[in-house]
């Protein structure tokens, strides 16, 4: 382990206790979801989709140890389309998808690249009630 894996590692444990929030992992064809604690980042922000077009657009990020994450017994990744609920709310219900300048998920935590791959930041978009 190198030194970056060493701070994502610290820098996980240490907003684990900050604020965790409990979630279920959910994947369609699963029969066993995963329950697991997250942390969870709002951002909203602005990005250039084609020259001299900006378009805005929010996202909720899910940090989660990699390990954690074991859809019918197996430790999985994230895939698009998959949905995160919280455990604690009214349901609130966010669905795994890329954001305009990253794919659906990344092995780091914040500006640390996470070599040894365990911490995942899972990209979503709260799923709109119908």
């Amino acid at each position: 382990m190198g030194f970056a894996d060493d701070m994502a590692g610290a820098l996980f444990a240490a907003l684990s206790g900050v604020q965790p929030t409990p979630i279920v992992y959910q994947r369609e064809g699963v029969s066993s979801p995963a329950e697991l604690t997250a942390i969870l980042s709002h951002l909203t922000a602005r990005a250039s989709v084609q020259p001299g077009i900006v378009e805005g657009y929010e996202h909720w990020d899910f940090i989660l140890a990699a390990s954690d994450l074991v859809l019918d017994g197996e430790v999985a990744t994230p895939q698009i389309g998959d949905t995160i609920v919280l455990a604690d709310s009214d349901g609130r219900t966010f669905v795994v998808s890329p954001n305009p300048i990253e794919l659906n998920f990344k092995y780091s935590h914040y500006n640390y690249v996470d070599s040894a791959r365990t911490i995942l930041r899972v990209h979503t978009k709260l799923q709109e009630a119908v």
